[in-house]
């Protein structure tokens, strides 16, 4: 969920009804699963964009995206059309609904799955072009779009999910038009570019390989919700659906470091610079942790005040507190592997992560259902925060032995549990000295918490107090 998302679902809670509240999380699954479908082109184009020369290759990268819009673009219509014609089976036999809305809302769904399909796409190409400002400056805007126009329709018009998802149909043909323009505009002769098989067996080569190693992953990602989905009845699905993006949202603090380190990888790999890449691997996985760990770790320690505040609702935030605190936890540690993993891309070496990933599914598939027969919804988030520390304990040694020749005790200890130990501590003191309540001034100290716990893990860490400082006298001698 993005920081727009986190803001108005707690208002589209209080107006929707529970089972319009649960057909509009549909949507958050559905774009998860997307990923999960994608079969790992995007990466493949992001690579691809990140490793050539941007001033000799302009008709290279026009073939590229080209070709790739061969692939993507029927892959996007036969998804949505799945989407579209199951929606009868999904909205009342698999989700549970009896409103006569239902059918329309899986309906409308399917239809902005196919422009969040090609907005993916040519993201990645802007991704790869490192067009970072303007992919950011984009998905500001639509998000403030679909945000705003959603609110005004609910709350002045008395609207119900049915407009709401007519709302982000809107901005999401808007922002893959924008995409789209933009990646040619970037990129030229759109006119002249063609289809080409040498190309198009490069990219499915590579492509292919990324989906074998991340679809185990995806997949792991979703099998909580899909269980949810089923299990819980769509009122509480959509309850869980909440907490599960809530949590899953923690992930954004650590995508523009990801953003960021993974071209810069990709262009030292292509220079055969591996010192300097294990160099950048630390400041990023550095700078990842101090962009996580102080906002999970507050997060999870204050979630019961905080979900009382944000919902509004005391049957929820009563119900789903400690579901909210074990996934924040277990997001954050599944989080703070995405730096190794851009390190693994940019190598095209895949094979770790999709053992990794594998293990990790095996593991899932055991403990779901164990945690959630032992311990009901709470066990969904148990198996979460179970599969992660495997991951983390076991898949992050093996990561430093491939591809650094060791180093795994000073990222965990250095980067990482250090952050996590400062927050702990300022967290529960922050608990027993002022003990905050469910309202805005318990919000205020809870916030206060979390920032710093932010400054002092920072000036902690002399590396990046270091960095820091040389960037600050950069940006001074350029004045």
């Amino acid at each position: 969920m993005t920081i727009s998302g986190l803001v108005v679902m707690p208002l589209y809670l209080r107006v929707l009804s529970e089972e319009e509240f649960g057909l509009f999380s549909f949507l958050t699954m559905a774009n998860g699963l997307l990923m999960m479908l994608e079969l790992g082109f995007s990466k493949a184009v992001s690579h691809e964009f990140a490793s050539v020369d941007k001033n000799s290759s302009i008709s290279d990268l026009a073939i590229t995206l080209r070709t790739t819009e061969w692939f993507f673009v029927p892959i996007g219509i036969l998804l949505a059309s799945v989407l579209f014609f199951s929606a009868e089976f999904i909205a009342y036999s698999w989700l549970g609904a009896t409103s006569s809305d239902a059918l329309l809302a899986i309906r409308l769904i399917a239809a902005i799955v196919f422009f969040q399909w090609v907005i993916l796409f040519y993201q990645a190409a802007l991704l790869g072009l490192e067009n970072h400002t303007f992919i950011n400056f984009a998905q500001i805007i639509y998000l403030l779009f679909v945000a705003s126009s959603g609110l005004i329709l609910l709350y002045l018009k008395e609207c119900g999910v049915v407009e709401l998802l007519v709302c982000y149909l809107t901005g999401s043909i808007l922002l893959s038009t924008t995409f789209g323009w933009l990646s040619w505009k970037k990129i030229g002769k759109a006119r002249t570019a063609s289809f080409c098989k040498a190309k198009a067996r490069k990219l499915l080569g590579f492509a292919l390989k990324v989906a074998g190693v991340a679809l185990p992953g995806i997949i792991l990602m979703q099998i909580d919700k899909v269980a949810a989905s089923n299990i819980l009845g769509i009122e509480k699905f959509g309850w869980y659906m909440l907490v599960a993006s809530i949590a899953s949202s923690i992930g954004i603090l650590a995508t523009p470091v990801y953003q960021v380190a993974f071209p810069r990888f990709t262009a030292l790999v292509s220079k055969g610079n591996v010192k300097q890449l294990k160099t950048l691997f630390r400041i990023f996985s550095q700078i990842s942790a101090l962009m996580l760990f102080p906002v999970a770790v507050t997060l999870a320690i204050f979630s019961e005040p905080i979900l009382r505040i944000y919902t509004g609702n005391q049957d929820l935030a009563q119900m789903m507190w400690p579901v909210l605190s074990i996934l924040i936890v277990a997001k954050a540690f599944h989080a703070s592997n995405l730096i190794a993993y851009a390190v693994q891309l940019a190598q095209k070496k895949l094979r770790l992560a999709f053992q990794l990933n594998i293990f990790s599914l095996l593991l899932m598939g055991v403990s779901l259902p164990i945690f959630t027969v032992l311990y009901g919804v709470i066990g969904l988030a148990w198996s979460w925060l179970f599969v992660t520390l495997g991951y983390v304990t076991i898949g992050m040694w093996l990561f430093h032995k491939q591809f650094f020749n060791g180093g795994y005790w000073k990222w965990l200890f250095i980067d990482n549990l250090s952050v996590i130990t400062l927050s702990v501590l300022i967290s529960f003191l922050t608990l027993k000295w002022f003990e905050p309540n469910s309202n805005l001034i318990g919000l205020s100290i809870i916030a206060m918490s979390g920032l710093t716990s932010l400054l002092i893990s920072f000036l902690a860490n002399p590396n990046l107090r270091i960095q820091a400082i040389s960037i600050f006298k950069v940006m001074r001698s350029s004045r």
